[in-house]
């Protein structure tokens, strides 16, 4: 994506050192940050969704460690039970 951005740049810098009548119309430049901006966008929205999804599985482990715990403390209390002299 920085690539990209570079790459314009750069053919903004070659476009300045054209004749006026060589220069690419400024619409075109415009559509062409207009899609730089919607691809900057689209990606935003790419790592929000993987963000998500990141802490949909933390929240998921989080709750296998309290699972975990239970279980740990219930097995604790068995044994305790079925050997009370230990």
């Amino acid at each position: 994506m920085i690539e990209k951005h570079q790459q314009n740049d750069a053919n903004e810098s070659e476009n300045a050192a054209l004749p006026p009548e060589e220069q690419p119309p400024r619409e075109i430049e415009r559509e062409r940050e207009t899609d730089f901006d919607l691809l900057f966008v689209q990606e935003i929205q790419e790592y929000r969704v993987l963000l998500n999804q990141v802490v949909s599985i933390m929240d998921n482990l989080e709750n296998l460690v309290e699972g975990m715990k239970a279980w740990r403390a219930a097995l604790y209390d068995i044994g305790r039970q079925a050997f009370p002299e230990v």
